[in-house]
């Protein structure tokens, strides 16, 4: 008699799963950059729009793997983006104290592109150390754009300065540390 208690229960388990995976779309997402995928270090939040027919719901609430996210402004949540990688975000929408509607969205948590400079005294100029997928380079000098350089170097530098901004192919910035040339 046992066994088949046991079985049972098994059973009823695995249907209950099985209507998770089926559910109808009870919401759909929009990101304040209009993409799931974001650079490292930027702001970036998420809008929930619940369809009309959940209209009526008790609650809802956002968490995360460290937890529940607090709410901001206008219902829009705020993501930590201070680390590249996957980030799967939890939604749950209560609709009575029996019935609650789960699902999860992947944001793309894209790194900064590496920019870090150096003085070639062989070569008397100050470039960006290989690195690819760079799209453009904006040099300063005394933290001032220099104009006539754009590409991986500044040749013959004069005393001052230096570091650069650095734009990757997904729209990511870095700037390097400053160097000095006396």
């Amino acid at each position: 008699m046992r066994r088949f208690k046991i079985y049972i229960l098994y059973i009823f388990f695995f249907v209950q799963t099985l209507q998770g995976f089926g559910q109808t779309q009870f919401v759909t997402f929009e990101t304040t950059n209009k993409s799931f995928a974001v650079c490292e270090g930027k702001a970036f939040g998420i809008i929930v729009h619940i369809e009309p027919k959940f209209e009526n719901y008790k609650s809802y609430s956002w968490k995360d793997d460290f937890g529940v996210i607090k709410k901001t402004q206008n219902d829009i949540i705020s993501i930590n983006t201070s680390k590249s990688g996957e980030k799967k975000i939890g939604f749950s929408l209560q609709l009575s104290d029996r019935e609650v509607l789960d699902t999860v969205i992947t944001i793309k948590i894209l790194p900064r592109p590496i920019a870090n400079i150096l003085f070639s005294v062989s070569k008397n100029c100050i470039e960006l150390k290989s690195q690819e997928n760079i799209f453009s380079y904006k040099w300063m000098q005394n933290d001032k754009f220099i104009e006539e350089f754009d590409n991986k170097s500044v040749t013959r530098p004069t005393p001052g300065s230096y570091k650069v901004l650095v734009k990757d192919n997904n729209g990511c910035i870095a700037v390097s540390e400053s160097i000095l040339i006396k």
